[in-house]
């Protein structure tokens, strides 16, 4: 099955699009910018739905640009 990252900081729409592809999709949960960078290494998602809006020390696009290097 398919893994998606979920990188979302606000709980309730984590928990809504979790719900919403679980049926189809494996899911794992981030809630940070960090976090994604790591969950990426460990489990190599096929794709990333990814809040760009993160509070943290980056947000979502600079997250993203982190994990494409």
């Amino acid at each position: 099955m398919k893994l998606i990252l979920i990188v979302e900081d606000k709980a309730i729409i984590a928990l809504t699009y979790k719900r919403a592809i679980q049926k189809y999709y494996t899911t794992n949960l981030v809630t940070t910018d960090l976090a994604a960078i790591d969950a990426v290494k460990t489990f190599h998602p096929d794709l990333i739905l990814m809040d760009i809006m993160l509070e943290g020390e980056m947000d979502g696009i600079e997250a993203a640009r982190q994990i494409q290097l």
